[in-house]
């Protein structure tokens, strides 16, 4: 498949990540800082503008992060759909890599405080068209709220990608939301999807790839949603209220039995 590129910039979490053409290469940038220049096969044009043909590629940058240009495969689909880009860092100590990036660059150690990023994924999605849809982040910076588990963080967000097209209430669905003991209303529902956060994930779901995800409902009540994206809108399978004593107290871990 065509790996393909444009201009973009975002801001995932506390991370800010951009891409951008520089003469004939094309820059993905982190943190500001952090620049990678994948292997570019050839530079475009069509209706959209200026676009760059980029290789799938593995690129180890100087102060220990790490750069990856995936393809990416979708399962709803059963087949590749646009590819995601990203990096990673494992070492979480590593002071002297930062120190020696930052002498790179003319700076002092001395003059400024260093703070390490802890181990962490940070992932940019684009479609086939190479227009920049959507990111995730694993194992977060303090205090994100953001999901830990790969298939957590990606279908997160296909769900969010997927709402902004069409929500989909099936008919299983409302007759749960209008139970006596949930009378969970849809405005509920869709708060839950555009703030909550993926807790579990079930790729291997009969009824096609699905989550569950937790959030806030009226009244600051705990709201549940199992749901399944797909390419044209999110399928809502079901809403209920967690039971305090199958869930833990943040209701986002089952209580073993």
């Amino acid at each position: 498949m065509t790996i393909k590129a444009r201009p973009f910039r975002t801001q995932i979490g506390e991370v800010e990540v951009e891409g951008y053409f520089e003469v004939e290469n094309f820059v993905f940038r982190f943190y500001g800082l952090n620049e990678f220049r994948p292997p570019v096969t050839s530079i475009e044009e069509d209706d959209l503008g200026k676009i760059a043909v980029l290789q799938e590629t593995e690129i180890l940058h100087a102060d220990g992060f790490v750069l990856s240009v995936e393809t990416n495969y979708d399962s709803d689909l059963g087949c590749a759909w646009g590819y995601h880009v990203s990096i990673r860092r494992n070492e979480t100590q590593d002071r002297k890599l930062f120190e020696g990036a930052l002498k790179q660059r003319d700076g002092d150690p001395e003059s400024v405080i260093l703070i390490t990023p802890p181990r962490q994924l940070t992932s940019v999605y684009f479609d086939p068209r190479g227009v920049m849809y959507g990111g995730a982040q694993l194992e977060p910076l303090e205090g994100a709220d953001l999901p830990q588990d790969i298939e957590a963080a990606l279908i997160q967000d296909k769900v969010r990608t997927a709402a902004a097209q069409r929500i989909l209430f099936l008919s299983h669905a409302v007759r749960q939301m209008s139970r006596p003991d949930r009378m969970i209303r849809t405005t509920e529902v869709r708060d839950v999807i555009a703030k909550g956060v993926v807790i579990e994930a079930y790729p291997n779901d009969p009824r096609g790839s699905s989550c569950l995800v937790f959030g806030w409902g009226s009244g600051d009540r705990p709201v549940h949603v199992v749901c399944s994206p797909k390419p044209d809108f999110l399928a809502i399978i079901t809403a209920y209220l967690p039971d305090r004593d199958d869930w833990s107290d943040d209701f986002r871990v089952r209580r073993k039995r």
